[in-house]
């Protein structure tokens, strides 16, 4: 097989793969709010549940990974691993369980419980934490291409991000701080606008 054959014959397996992929995604929905937002005590389990409908012909099977959720200083989304900060949630979550088979044209429902430790356990236990669940459709007559001798794969998946917040009782409050503060002109100002300075500063909230 010829290298020019082998990227010919990956593109079309990727093509394929992603319409497999991308047909269970978009016909498999999560019903509802995506955010959770619950207030509790120390010591407290809370019950949640993600309502999810299969909208296929066939039946579908649904996965949900529990991780840290972090947004950054531009905006964009991060989903690293659990206790990857200390205001994570995700420690604390126990999906119930972590895969469910939904039938065709019917809705299931994902249980999942927030159980805190108590003040003994967890002193400083108080404030705000959260954490993320990615609910990750696929069908149960997806395809698995495999690869062969020159020949590249790539699967892409579609997952919904559920953030699950929790308010727990005690001490807390929040403290900004203020972090590279800068002054810029604009390099280029269009008779539009007026050419005036712009003053940026990154907010932190350490509380």
């Amino acid at each position: 097989m010829s290298r020019a054959w082998g990227i010919w014959v990956g593109r079309v397996a990727f093509f394929a793969l992603i319409l497999l992929s991308a047909t269970a995604a978009a016909t498999v929905n999560v019903i509802g709010s995506l955010d959770h937002y619950y207030t509790a005590l120390p010591g407290e389990t809370i019950q949640g549940q993600i309502w999810v409908e299969n909208t296929l012909d066939e039946v579908a099977i649904v996965r949900v990974e529990v991780t840290d959720y972090f947004v950054n200083r531009w905006g964009q989304a991060q989903y690293p691993k659990p206790s990857s900060h200390d205001r994570s949630l995700a420690r604390y979550i126990q999906m119930m369980p972590p895969e469910q088979t939904i039938a065709p044209q019917a809705r299931g429902v994902i249980n999942f419980q927030v159980k805190l430790p108590t003040l003994e356990d967890h002193p400083e236990l108080a404030g705000a934490y959260w954490a993320v669940l990615l609910v990750q459709p696929s069908s149960v007559n997806e395809k698995v291409i495999e690869p062969e001798l020159n020949e590249w794969v790539i699967t892409e998946r579609f997952q919904t991000a559920v953030r699950v917040t929790t308010s727990v009782a005690g001490p807390a409050s929040s403290q900004l701080e203020y972090e590279s503060p800068n002054l810029t002109w604009p390099s280029s100002p269009s008779q539009s606008t007026v050419n005036e300075p712009v003053f940026e500063v990154d907010l932190v909230n350490t509380g």
